[in-house]
């Protein structure tokens, strides 16, 4: 097996696993230990640690990404490292200084609504210098083939520093912040463990890159577009988090940032078809084949709108058992609409495939950037309009209508520039199945909450499992149920594979 490959499964197992322990804090121990004020103070100066500090490396990790093997060939990597260090120095020294000088006028914009967050504002600086020098080293050690560390650094470690400290938390012996404090000495505590794993680079002795002239000019081009598109991504995933403080409330924030966490877990198994397909989706178009480039296009397609329908269904119908079982659950329940809205436009994105994947892979690159750049002004001006009248309930229609716009555009345009198209009346069939197991499920209405649960996701499951088994609507998931039946059978009947 290959270096890529296993360290592919490691990270996947290791993302699993952090995904698990992020449900845990979300949805169960934060719940019961925080009030949805304090969670959302939490959640935002987070939050913007991580949006700030991701956006102005200014696309120092894109360069690791692109261009550390042909300085590894010159014998210049720990050089070209340095540079990268030393790259986003003065666009982060100049929005300290501003951060400094405007910090009265933005705490107070805060302080109206949400006092708290004005407490803690302070600790975005370190938060967002440690994210920065985070990203750039993981690029440099995912440059070098090393994944799986810093993965694991990410996903668990800071994840069970947080349960540790939410245990501290628990004792008395902390308050909030001097949980945000921990909370950033742990990321100081992810950051000095990359330093090490990279320190034959970083901590090497000998000088900084000095790239020429048109080299100079070759990356500040390229770092703009990776700046623009990163940071239309990262807006379109954070920008509700930044607003719904100004327009609301840190306690509205707490409960919709929890209830976010609940519908995104319909994205999680895109990550796996994403990693299955992306190796032939890139195959077919350095081949230029069209007919390839379709059929992934279009089974990508139903087989995400299937598995999308099905884990959001499991969620939407029992939504009142989650509140049910949820520490504190009465007070997260304002988030109800927030787990139908965000759901169904992760369930929106599934259906429209790997539209973005897609375009980078073509000649088109480019317009991705773009596209992340419009949806985020899509997500503005949304955001803007129906949050002071509809509080998170219209955050979250904001990100569904951005989502369908934007998609619908996507769509559009790979029509119009590849000639291919993902759907077809195997989309319409599911549609239909997916309706009809949708009414029969909420049909089901018991006094008993606990067995209203099992039932409804028993008649969810099972209906699911008959949709795709007895017709052809799905060929990846109908061959997908029959091996994983015949590894069951061949295990309780002890026959080899």
């Amino acid at each position: 097996m290959g270096v890529i490959i296993k360290s592919s499964i490691k990270t996947t197992f290791i993302s699993y696993i952090g995904v698990a322990l992020g449900a845990l804090i979300t949805i169960f121990i934060m719940p019961e230990l925080l009030s949805p004020e304090e969670i959302g103070a939490y959640r935002y100066v987070v939050d913007m640690g991580v949006f700030l500090g991701t956006i102005l490396q200014f696309g120092a990790a894109n360069l690791a990404d692109r261009y550390f093997p042909k300085y590894a060939k010159e014998n210049k990597s720990a050089a070209f490292v340095k540079f990268l260090m030393l790259y986003p120095a003065p666009i982060l020294s100049l929005f300290i200084i501003v951060f400094i000088f405007g910090k009265g006028f933005f705490v107070d914009s805060y302080l109206k609504s949400s006092p708290m967050i004005g407490e803690y504002i302070v600790y975005i600086i370190p938060l967002m210098i440690l994210v920065l020098y985070r990203t750039i080293l993981e690029a440099v050690s995912r440059a070098s083939l090393r994944v799986s560390r810093p993965a694991f650094y990410r996903e668990l470690l800071l994840r069970v520093a947080s349960i540790v400290f939410l245990f501290l938390f628990y004792l008395k012996w902390i308050d909030l912040g001097g949980f945000i404090l921990l909370t950033t000495f742990a990321y100081l505590a992810n950051m000095l463990l990359l330093v090490y794993d990279e320190r034959d680079l970083v901590l090497s002795k000998g000088g900084v890159l000095k790239p020429q002239r048109p080299e100079v000019k070759h990356f500040l081009t390229f770092s703009m577009y990776m700046f623009l598109g990163g940071a239309g991504s990262l807006l379109v995933n954070k920008i509700d988090i930044l607003m719904i403080p100004y327009f609301s409330s840190a306690a509205s924030l707490g409960v919709y940032a929890t209830c976010f966490y609940m519908a995104a877990f319909i994205e999680i198994p895109k990550r796996a078809l994403t990693q299955i397909s992306l190796p032939i989706l890139s195959k077919a178009f350095e081949h230029n084949d069209t007919e390839e480039i379709m059929k992934i296009y279009s089974k990508s397609s139903i087989t995400q709108l299937i598995i999308g329908a099905f884990l959001f269904l499991m969620i939407w119908v029992n939504v009142d058992f989650i509140f049910h079982i949820m520490p504190n659950g009465k007070a997260f329940e304002e988030g109800k609409l927030v787990i139908l809205f965000i759901g169904l436009s992760k369930v929106v994105d599934l259906l429209f495939g790997m539209n973005s994947e897609l375009l980078y892979f073509s000649k088109y690159y480019k317009y991705n950037y773009w596209f992340n750049v419009l949806l985020a002004f899509f997500m503005f001006l949304f955001n803007y309009l129906l949050i002071p009248q509809y509080g998170i309930s219209g955050a979250a229609f904001a990100t569904l209508l951005s989502v369908v716009i934007l998609n619908t555009i996507r769509l559009i345009f790979l029509k119009r520039v590849l000639s291919v198209w993902p759907f077809d009346k195997n989309t319409l069939i599911a549609f239909a199945l997916i309706s009809m197991i949708a009414l029969i499920s909420l049909w089901i209405n018991i006094d008993s909450i606990m067995l209203q649960f099992l039932m409804r996701s028993l008649v969810i499951s099972l209906l699911f499992y008959l949709a795709v088994k007895k017709t052809n609507v799905s060929i990846d998931l109908k061959e997908l149920l029959s091996n994983i039946e015949r590894m069951i059978l061949n295990k309780i009947y002890g026959r080899k594979e």
